[in-house]
């Protein structure tokens, strides 16, 4: 928003003033956003009862939940929708005053998020960004240049922050995830090794034996002897 960028997570509601320069960019295919446009006249009421001032000040920003309200807003904005689509006199009215209601609830039971200037965020955070996707997606085949490409960085560049910042590399940090969901597969499933390397992204059974060995000491089939395997 304008100069500022934001790590949204689920639940957080953005309320964007007009004419200001706003984009949204997302992490995977997963995310889910719910647009509400309103004229002025739908905060008119809102701007004469608290002031122009502290409407700006407290509810033109990124806004995260603050305690448990999930219900009743969802509940808003179901009877705004009902509303929308009802045709009759009354129905602007009600639509106005839940859409009131729904306003002053962001204003009461969320807090405001920290922004950071857009140069900031895309150092600071591409590295955070990057994990949240491998951590989602481990299980695929993907590649350090595929992650690099996904945010527009230098592979080399990210190569070296990345261990910078976790203090080990991209590739081993993705076996980590990997072999530490294997071995929750190998105790709690009578899958074949094959069948289970295939589903943790392994390309082959070989490769994940010899990763799973590295990391644990033993191999699969000696993991699954020692913890036990289910019955």
């Amino acid at each position: 928003m304008d100069d500022k960028a934001y790590l949204m997570n689920a639940g957080d509601i953005a309320v964007i003033p007009p004419d200001l320069k706003h984009k949204t960019s997302y992490i995977d295919e997963t995310n889910e956003r719910l647009c509400i446009e309103f004229t002025e006249d739908f905060i008119q009421p809102l701007l004469a009862s608290l002031g122009n001032q502290t409407v700006s000040d407290n509810l033109f920003t990124v806004l995260r939940p603050q305690s448990e309200n999930t219900a009743v807003m969802d509940a808003l904005i179901k009877n705004m929708t009902i509303e929308k689509q009802t045709d009759d006199y009354l129905c602007r009215s009600f639509l106005s005053v839940y859409f009131q209601e729904f306003l002053l609830r962001i204003m009461r039971t969320h807090i405001p998020a920290e922004g950071q200037t857009v140069e900031s965020f895309n150092s600071n955070n591409t590295i955070q960004l990057a994990v949240a996707y491998i951590d989602n997606n481990f299980q695929s085949k993907i590649t350090l240049h595929d992650i690099a490409d996904k945010f527009h960085l230098n592979a080399s560049y990210f190569s070296k922050r990345f261990k910078t910042v976790h203090g080990i590399g991209f590739k081993e940090y993705l076996n980590n995830l990997r072999i530490t969901h294997s071995e929750k597969l190998l105790l709690e499933t009578k899958k074949s090794i094959t069948e289970i390397a295939f589903e943790c992204g392994f390309e082959n059974s070989n490769y994940f034996g010899d990763a799973f060995r590295g990391k644990n000491g033993i191999s699969p089939t000696e993991y699954r002897k020692v913890k036990g395997n289910i019955r």
